[in-house]
């Protein structure tokens, strides 16, 4: 049996190189999910388990339901195939991914073709420990369940604002405009 340190995870002869991953979903989010709150969590985290913190991957203002468009997300899954770290610390999982499928085959890909673990600073998502399947499946399942619950407000939100008959998006239809003092729509020269 492999050595053990008092996290019960197999002992190295070498120090982890630990990088964090980061994410918000928008510029308004200012609760404990902001990048500063993130970043503090993640460096106590790796402090508490004698980790060296090498790095931060950022994606400020991008949304967790899909990869594309995340370039630090992008950077760090190249940096990993590159063999650049060893492990990925993250505040919690949705930060990672919204899309559950995306936090399962990414952890997966990070696990099974880089030997990279990834794990949250709240002990819920870890790939470290095998017998945890089960429950990174679950926490994924819940943020995918967060995210379709985010889509259905912000929908729901729009169709309650369309029937009062102001602009449901910041993306006027092509040929519309909205006057906000007389609370009416117009038709614009551009209609393309």
């Amino acid at each position: 049996m492999a050595n053990q340190n008092s996290n019960g995870k197999p002992a190295r002869n070498k120090p982890l190189r630990v990088v964090g991953y980061c994410r918000t979903s928008g510029e308004g989010q200012r609760d404990n999910t902001s990048i500063p709150n993130q970043k503090d969590r993640i460096k106590t985290f790796c402090d508490q388990n004698g980790w060296n913190l090498c790095h931060h991957y950022v994606d400020e203002s991008k949304s967790g339901s899909k990869i594309a468009g995340r370039d630090d997300f992008q950077q760090m899954m190249r940096d990993a195939a590159n063999g650049k770290f060893d492990q990925v610390v993250v505040f919690d999982i949705t930060r990672f991914a919204r899309n559950g499928f995306d936090i399962i085959g990414s952890s997966h890909t990070l696990k099974q073709d880089f030997g990279i673990d990834l794990l949250d600073t709240k002990h819920q998502f870890d790939i470290w420990n095998s017998r945890n399947v089960l429950l990174n499946f679950v926490h994924a399942g819940v943020s995918e369940h967060e995210r379709l619950s985010i889509m259905d407000r912000t929908i729901n939100g729009r169709i309650r604002t369309a029937k009062t008959g102001r602009p449901w998006s910041p993306q006027l239809p092509v040929g519309r405009g909205y006057d906000k003092k007389k609370e009416r729509w117009y038709v614009t020269d551009c209609t393309f």
